[in-house]
């Protein structure tokens, strides 16, 4: 299956000596000559056995293909072998049949393959070797449910037999799982009863180069080399290793000429599969010349071989551009589009041969021909790259590069996706392609690294995903972990880029360009002796770095800060003569951007005029600005013109340049920062000063602009109004809570300070609040407790959760070979770890994380729980098709699984398919009438798709089966919920009472109950749309007196939410719900005071919370109540645009509907409809949106549609509520249907008999009018 086709020869010639004439080693002799094109031997071969029974049929469909592969096709014979094939196949023997699926699935003709395997097993459902041929035909489908039900036919074929083609297929089912325990497991029991036996011995190498288990991989290839000495995938993999983890490019060598000698004898007419085999290797070496050369030429000694081969010239045109010869990659790429005019690889090729010739207007006319060639065939991750290389060309900015390689990435790790490592994992990742990536990204920063509490930008953050794969999978590959050490360094981490360095210098301490990229952090760090060393060492190994302008840039650097200013001009100087720097060069080889060019004209002006040189500064500066003018790093010389004003003491001329830079400029910060310090320093004006920085935060109103203007007010000694900046602040991170801590200290609010340290500790702080926290205390002498938070600090959930991992990935490496009795058992700990971890990034909102710790998870341990914790996952963010996979996974094994239906009812919510979700809640209640559970689904649904009459029918039902159900809390939970809905308000209390104090039910039941009583009648809080009709005063008072029981008998109720003995994120979790309650309540209050103090705690949540419903409804609420209409329109505008969910729907569903009523207010009825008609389209019982919508109708003087309207609001709160009464009897009245009016009077007087004006507004002025 892998192409080996001469080995398939040599083999069956080897059990010929031994089996003479033997029909199917004959066979397969003929099969390897027909692969390798060897058409008349093919034919030759084939004729002798045609006329065995078993090969009857596999030997006439082979010698078809041979016919129809020969220059000269002999149709004759075609015709009568394809009629003779017809013919005996109606009479063929369950061996013939077999023999012939073989054939097709060895081919590739899987579904010929399936039809006679199917026949088969139709005349022998047990037959063993049809039943594993079955798996086999399963485990090559591309369909994944076949792929997954391949286990069960290989399971009924070997069955407790050693049949090694079962066996093996099991392995590579396994294999495919990623479940390489199992797959050791297998092939380790082929091994004992075949110990030569080399297939075995591949996949058992194969699985340990998927653990990464290198030793082991190493071991096992030159095991099978002693039995093979000339064994291609155990060559490869010995290169492959060598490379990626031992990064010796020696022995890497030594191992590929073996590889490239051994190819050339052992498969010498399998020029494609000689060609697949350098792939891998070629896509890791880019970076390695000698490597690239020998591959180059044995490419070319292939292409020499088979001409007509446009895959291995496209290969050819790729090592070429890897060796940056555009011209010879060009003609080779244009030798395979001959070959293949239709070959996509060989467009792209050109299109890179030409961006990297500066051909920028050839490559866009080609790039915009084959995008639209693409449009037919789906998008390619290369041709996105090449689109991005062409905007970089054009100086586009880093707004229009980075989603294109964004999208670039992403469709490039789609093709990894379940494959395991090895080979094809190494070719399809591509190092030199995420390279490619990174390096465009990194073209966007300066050398400057970002400072503590600057946003990481989108570049850095998505170069470290993207590295993070090929560090993890190939560590020896030194340019990701130098590219990584960069990235870590302008991202500000210092410590982590040293560490890097530091590897990559500990494998191959030569490497120039990573020891300049140690002396810029030595640097920044300001150790300018390591600085100069590192730089010396550089020279050392690569004399052709003094060529670069940055050797020099950082020399000189390091020299100015030194003192040492004679030194930094002559250093600069000698970088002005370089070619490229002063002009545009004509060297292609002097790769110098303008970035760096800019660089050398500064640091020089710089230079000159600390050394007191201004005259000469002046004139670098003036070239500088003619240079550069109208590019994109003008801006960079405009600024350091202000310092040689400075120096002059021309502070007029220094601020009206700075005054001349706009807000939408790059280094506008900058320039604020500078002027700002020329107020404060040399004119002495706190004011100016301070609103140098109060204009920044106004015109970039971000986190970074808040801790600028903070840092400001601490530098004139005003920390209280540095607090009072932090505290203005909407989002919160450890730097900004440092700072704000910092400040309190400073003002000697030491209780504050306190106080503040543990609230951000509370949120999730870094390690340096837990020492800033520690060091206040031993200020203040609490040594105990001081010593407590550093122990927490150090005991942190992250920490220890990662330590685990990386522990339990080493016991289960040394678990499989010194102690596999361990091994399930260690796996299902491994299991758990990966579980806590998605589980932890999840609730950090980290996606890409949680899914890969999922996914690990379920590779160790596919168990129904894991699968659908991983489906809800999926479901929270909007995958749903992924969360039905997962689903259905669970289904397979179990298709009565409560949960695995239960999220599938919740799918099909998100899906919108209410009747289908509703449909599976009424199976479940059918099928366990015992779980409450699923009867609160049960009565959601049934309230969103207008149907509670329903549910009293399934109470009913459980209280047959159940005979105990009344006194379960889980029944008078879901009984409360029900009753809640239907608006029988002491019914729900009194179920849910008593279900309160139960560990299960208990939470939501209290939180129900105080939502209750906040709001009895269910009103729009803070609605100012419906006018209650004047009471009078002994009714106002009794309404007051009820609200004020209600608002009491809630902040009770909050009490016993708090939890006092649950710890961790449980604990947190309930400790946030109570706070929000506790604020409810006060808003609830309606006094003025009260609804700002709630206010405030909701704006602070809701700030670190992105699109939180139940927040951001709460603001709404506050702001309506205080009457900042406005302000409240603003945030409930926010949940207007978010989508629907199940956790959130009560809330979404209040803020729609409060947002509709400001709507209605103020007029505009259209946007208040569509508000209305989202409620209702997701809850169909929603009676306050038909109440709004039958107001809208009035005002708009449709009173029939009014009626239709009031009808239905009416009808879904079980004609109990007086208000909706009203109206409905009002517009009876207006239609002058005078019965239905007076019989909705009686039914609201008779529930509410004071209820104001109804008596004599409408009932009185009905009857009379049926008076005669």
């Amino acid at each position: 299956m892998e192409g080996f086709f001469r080995k398939t020869i040599h083999t069956a010639e080897e059990y010929l000596k031994l089996y003479t004439n033997d029909p199917l080693l004959l066979f397969f002799k003929a099969y390897g000559k027909l692969m390798e094109g060897i058409n008349q031997e093919a034919i030759r071969e084939l004729e002798q056995i045609k006329d065995s029974p078993n090969m009857a049929i596999c030997s006439s469909l082979a010698l078809i293909c041979s016919h129809k592969q020969c220059e000269t096709v002999d149709k004759e014979s075609v015709i009568e072998l394809e009629s003779h094939v017809k013919t005996i196949r109606k009479t063929a023997g369950e061996s013939a049949l077999y023999y012939g699926g073989l054939f097709y699935w060895l081919i590739g003709c899987t579904d010929k393959a399936k039809d006679y395997i199917d026949k088969a097993l139709r005349m022998s459902k047990s037959s063993k070797k049809n039943l594993i041929l079955k798996g086999w035909l399963d485990l090559s489908s591309k369909d994944e449910l076949k792929r997954n039900n391949a286990i069960k036919y290989l399971d009924s074929g070997v069955q407790d037999s050693v049949n090694v083609f079962g066996l093996m297929g099991k392995v590579k089912y396994f294999m495919d799982k990623q479940n390489f325990s199992e797959s050791l497991e297998f092939v380790n029991r082929i091994i004992i009863s075949h110990p030569d036996f080399l297939p075995a011995l591949l996949m058992k190498m194969k699985v340990f180069l998927a653990l990464q288990d290198w030793e082991q991989a190493v071991e096992s290839a030159l095991g099978i080399l002693q039995l093979d000495e000339r064994n291609l995938n155990a060559t490869q993999v010995l290169a492959l290793v060598t490379l990626v983890k031992d990064a010796n490019l020696v022995k890497a060598k030594e191992h590929l000429q073996s590889l490239l000698s051994a190819t050339a004898t052992s498969e010498p007419y399998s020029q494609s599969l000689q060609v697949h085999i350098i792939q891998p290797i070629s896509r890791l070496c880019g970076d390695k010349p000698e490597i690239l050369q020998l591959l180059t030429r044995f490419a070319e000694s292939l292409f020499a071989q088979a001409p007509a081969n446009a895959e291995i010239a496209n290969e050819i045109g790729y090592l070429m551009a890897l060796q940056q010869d555009s011209k010879k990659a060009h003609r080779w790429y244009s030798t395979a589009l001959n070959v293949d005019p239709s070959s996509l690889t060989a467009l792209a090729g050109l299109i890179r041969c030409e961006l990297m010739d500066g051909q920028i207007h050839e490559a866009e006319s080609q790039l915009e021909f084959l995008r639209e060639i693409q449009q037919s065939v789906g998008q390619s991750a290369e041709l996105i790259l090449l689109q991005a290389l062409l905007a970089r060309k054009k100086e586009a900015g880093v707004e229009v590069v980075s989603p294109l390689l964004k999208e670039a990435t992403e469709i490039h790790f789609l093709s990894l996706r379940g494959l395991p490592l090895g080979p094809e994992y190494f070719h399809l990742l591509h190092p030199n392609f995420i390279f490619q990536v990174v390096n465009l990204h990194l073209s966007y920063f300066q050398d400057e690294p970002l400072t503590a509490g600057q946003p990481l930008p989108f570049a850095l953050s998505h170069s470290m995903m993207i590295l993070e794969p090929v560090l993890k999978t190939a560590p020896g590959l030194l340019p990701g972990a130098s590219q990584m050490a960069h990235v870590k360094f302008l991202a500000g981490d210092c410590a982590s880029a040293q560490k890097y360095v530091g590897f990559c210098l500990e494998i191959d301490p030569t490497i120039a360009e990573v020891h300049l990229l140690q002396a810029k952090i030595y640097l920044h760090e300001q150790e300018y002796t390591k600085c100069f060393q590192a730089l010396e060492t550089a020279v050392s190994h690569k004399f052709q770095v003094r060529e670069l302008p940055c050797y020099h840039l950082i020399k000189s650097r390091a020299l100015r800060a030194t003192k040492d200013l004679a030194g930094a001009i002559q250093c600069l100087k000698m970088v002005m003569s370089l070619p490229g720097v002063r002009g545009t060069s004509k060297n292609k080889d002097a790769h110098i951007s303008n970035h760096e060019r800019v660089s050398v004209f500064l640091e020089l002006a710089e230079a000159l005029r600390l050394n007191g040189e201004q005259h000469e500064a002046t004139l670098v500066m003036q070239d500088a600005i003619k240079k550069f003018r109208g590019t994109a790093e003008e801006i960079r010389v405009t600024l350091a013109n202000v310092d040689l004003a400075l120096a002059k003491s021309n502070l007029d001329t220094a601020l009206d340049i700075l005054r001349d830079i706009a807000p939408g400029q790059s280094h506008y910060i900058e320039a604020r920062q500078k002027m700002a310090d020329i107020y404060l320093v040399h004119r002495r004006d706190k004011k100016l000063y301070i609103a140098c920085y109060r204009e920044i935060r106004e015109v970039l109103p971000a986190l970074q602009s808040s801790l600028l203007l903070g840092e400001a007010y601490m530098k004139i000694q005003e920390p209280e109004k540095a607090i009072e900046v932090y505290q203005e602040c909407k989002t919160r991170d450890a730097t900004l809570a440092r700072k704000m801590g910092q400040a309190y200290v400073k003002t000697h609010q030491y209780s504050q300070a306190l106080a503040h340290y543990e609230s951000a500790m509370k949120l999730g702080g870094q390690q340096s609040l837990f020492v800033d926290y520690a060091e206040l205390l031993l200020r203040l002498k609490q040594y105990t407790k001081a010593q407590d938070i550093l122990t927490r600090s150090l005991q942190s959930e992250d920490g220890k959760r990662s330590s685990a991992y990386h522990l339990q990935e080493k016991i289960l490496k040394r678990a499989q070979v010194e102690k596999p009795e361990i091994l399930p058992q260690q796996t299902e700990l491994m299991a758990s770890i990966c579980c806590d971890l998605a589980r932890l990034y999840r609730q950090e909102r980290e996606f890409q994380k949680a899914q890969m710790f999922y996914r690990t998870s379920l590779a160790y341990n596919n168990g129904c729980d894991t699968t659908l914790e991983f489906a809800q996952f999926y479901l929270e963010n909007g995958k749903l098709d992924e969360a039905e996979d997962q689903c259905n996974s669970v289904l397979q094994k179990d298709e009565i699984h409560g949960h695995a239906r239960m999220v599938m009812a919740d799918i099909k919510m998100k899906q919108e398919k209410l009747d289908d979700s509703l449909t599976i809640y009424n199976n479940l209640m059918n099928d366990y009438p015992g779980s409450y559970v699923y009867m609160m689904g049960c009565v959601l649904k049934h309230r969103w798709l207008g149907t509670l009459h329903k549910v009293p029918q399934i109470f009913e039902r459980i209280e047959r089966c159940n005979h105990g159900a009344t006194t379960d809390p889980g029944y008078h939970y879901c009984k409360g919920l029900y009753c809640w809905h239907v608006c029988d308000v002491n019914a729900a209390l009194f179920h849910l009472n008593k279900a309160r104090r139960d560990t299960e039910w208990g939470e939501r039941a209290l939180e129900l109950m105080i939502r209750i009583c906040l709001n009895p009648d269910n009103e729009t809080v803070g609605g100012e749309v419906y006018e209650v009709p004047q009471k009078q005063s002994c009714q106002a008072d009794c309404a007051d007196r009820r609200d004020r029981m209600g608002v009491t008998t809630a902040q009770k109720l909050v009490t016993e939410l708090k939890p006092l003995s649950i710890q961790g994120e449980e604990m947190k979790r309930r400790m946030e719900k109570a706070y929000l309650l506790n604020n409810l309540c006060l808003m609830a209050t309606k006094d003025p005071k009260q609804v700002e103090t709630s206010l405030s705690f909701f704006t602070e949540v809701a700030s670190s919370k992105k699109n939180n419903a139940g927040y951001l409804l709460a603001m709404g609420q506050a702001l309506m109540l205080l009457k900042q209409t406005p302000k409240a329109r603003n945030q409930l505008k926010r949940l207007s645009k978010v989508e629907w969910s199940e956790e959130q729907a009560d809330d979404l569903e209040m803020a729609w509907l409060l947002l509709a009523d400001v709507y209605i207010k103020s007029g505009k009825y259209d946007l208040a409809t569509d508000q209305l008609k989202r409620c209702l389209k997701h809850n169909k019982s929603c009676s306050r949106a038909y109440e709004y919508l039958g107001f809208i109708c009035e005002q708009e003087q449709s009173y029939c549609d009014a009626l239709e309207q009031y009808e239905q609001a009416w009808e879904y709160t079980n004609e109990v509520n007086p208000t909706i009464g009203y109206r409905l009897a009002f517009n009876y009245l207006k239609l002058k249907r005078y019965t239905r009016a007076i019989d909705v009077c009686h039914k609201v007087l008779e529930q509410h008999p004071d209820f104001p004006l109804i008596r004599t507004e409408i009932l009185q002025r009905a009857q009379a009018a049926l008076r005669p």
